[in-house]
């Protein structure tokens, strides 16, 4: 089984490349796939080290493609996105080209749990219905990722307007915005204003807890915890609308619909190849929550790991899955 790994690192984002490569080798070092590490960058000499820290692992070998994007020449989010999408398009042709049976997306803040590549494979095989074509691991990025989500809105809200405290000024200017959008007035300013009004929102907290909001109504919910409450647990298995590429595994059948023709910058480029590729295909995303990847992230000119871990025995909620911060 020949199996590309690839990671599209800029050089801004980069900051864990080595700490990614060497939990990608020891995860990988007991399998006995052949193995190929494929790292796209705008400046080459950004993978050096993390490189050498693979290599020296004895896995496989490494190929680094410069793409000559310059990032700093991306100034906006769109753009930005663009950059992502070329880079990861850039890796993908090269396992293709490779010849790679399985595809193995790995982003640069991510580092994979030990035990992840195994268990990813494992949910491709999984023998009863529903069968997955894709398997992505989940890893906390404000929330745990993997959930429910639709063609129109393709993480689905896990709190409602309604079911949260909303400030009375910032309620009264949702109300407005949404007016003048109804109305056919909404210039590209407005909804400029809507999108940060959204995200002011979500910061607002919920009048209660996940289970107070489904007795009062259930419906799909879009992040791992509230998609799935309780039920996101060690050792189970869930299937999922959505999924990033920070640590996710596919085939073959699945790389044949998998390239952003179409892309345009607007949302992320993983969500674009869920919603525009792989549902419209009928391919599944199933999620072990058991092998979990951390992620790290910068604040203030610091790197913080977000460290996953299964609350242990004998507490109420043993089994269950939270997050820490600790610096690295």
């Amino acid at each position: 089984m020949k199996t590309a790994v690839f990671t599209a690192a800029t050089k801004s984002y980069a900051y864990a490349l080595r700490e990614c490569a060497e939990h990608l080798a020891r995860g990988l070092k007991h399998s006995k796939d052949e193995f190929l590490w494929i790292i796209a960058t705008d400046k080459s000499d950004t993978a050096a080290e993390a490189v050498k820290a693979w290599e020296s692992f004895g896995v496989g070998k490494a190929k680094v493609i410069e793409t000559g994007v310059e990032e700093g020449e991306r100034k906006y989010k769109e753009q930005s996105q663009l950059v992502i999408s070329m880079l990861q398009q850039a890796c993908m042709d090269e396992a293709v080209k490779w010849g790679a049976d399985l595809f193995f997306s790995v982003e640069s803040d991510i580092l994979i749990h030990p035990e992840s590549y195994a268990t990813l494979k494992w949910v491709l095989e999984y023998p009863s219905s529903p069968g997955y074509d894709v398997a992505a691991a989940t890893y906390f990025n404000g929330a745990f990722l993997c959930g429910r989500g639709t063609p129109q809105h393709n993480i689905c809200e896990d709190f409602l307007e309604e079911e949260r405290n909303v400030p009375a000024k910032l309620k009264e200017d949702i109300a407005k915005a949404k007016k003048q959008i109804q109305s056919g007035k909404g210039d590209e300013e407005l909804q400029k204003k809507f999108a940060e009004l959204m995200e002011e929102l979500k910061k607002t907290p919920p009048k209660g807890n996940v289970f107070w909001a489904n007795s009062k109504k259930w419906r799909r919910r879009g992040w791992l915890d509230a998609a799935y409450p309780g039920a996101a647990s060690q050792g189970s298995v869930l299937p999922s609308d959505w999924c990033g590429l920070g640590c996710t595994l596919w085939g073959r059948d699945v790389m044949e619909v998998t390239n952003f023709t179409g892309y345009d910058g607007r949302g992320t480029q993983d969500l674009f190849l869920v919603w525009s590729k792989w549902r419209p295909a009928g391919k599944r995303i199933g999620c072990p929550v058991g092998v979990p990847a951390c992620h790290v992230k910068m604040a203030d000119g610091k790197r913080i790991l977000w460290e996953p871990f299964f609350v242990p025995a004998p507490e109420e909620t043993e089994g269950h899955i939270r997050v820490r911060q600790k610096p690295i």
